[in-house]
């Protein structure tokens, strides 16, 4: 006779629970150190805009790590936006570029946007990845500031 040894879950219960977390997502960003309230019932850390750092126009915040309040520690931001990664890349190089922050050398073909961009000012580094939209989902644009 075969005796159990536990709780057994089967597989279609998790297959509901990944699903669903998937669905309605994981988060666990904090709300409570953020002011304000955008499209998403977000708004950007008063770091992000205390050191004057670019906001698109249009977006939405949908995510901010756990940590809000130390270039040291870093902070990573998420947005969506229904515009593509190219005219994203521009509005950030042109806004942080005036502000005195550096972008390398791109060694892609004219018009192709990176996976990723990168800009320094000093210490500092201001980094993007882009996951572009396709049809109704919009670009994601995930943002890490950090001094490092």
């Amino acid at each position: 006779m075969r005796r159990s040894t536990g709780v057994r879950f089967p597989a279609a219960s998790w297959l509901l629970l990944v699903v669903g977390c998937l669905l309605v997502g994981c988060s666990d960003a904090p709300t409570a150190a953020l002011s304000g309230g955008g499209a998403a019932g977000l708004d950007y850390p008063e770091l992000y805009r205390s050191d004057g750092l670019p906001e698109y126009p249009g977006a939405t915040l949908v995510d901010v790590g756990r940590q809000t309040t130390s270039r040291t520690d870093g902070l990573k931001l998420s947005l969506t936006t229904a515009d593509d990664p190219a005219t994203v890349l521009a509005f950030f190089t042109e806004q942080l570029t005036a502000d005195g922050w550096q972008m390398p050398t791109s060694r892609l073909p004219e018009g192709m946007v990176p996976p990723l961009a990168v800009f320094t000012k000093g210490k500092l580094r201001f980094q993007m990845t882009f996951v572009p939209g396709t049809g109704s989902r919009p670009t994601r644009v995930t943002i890490s500031y950090v001094e490092l």
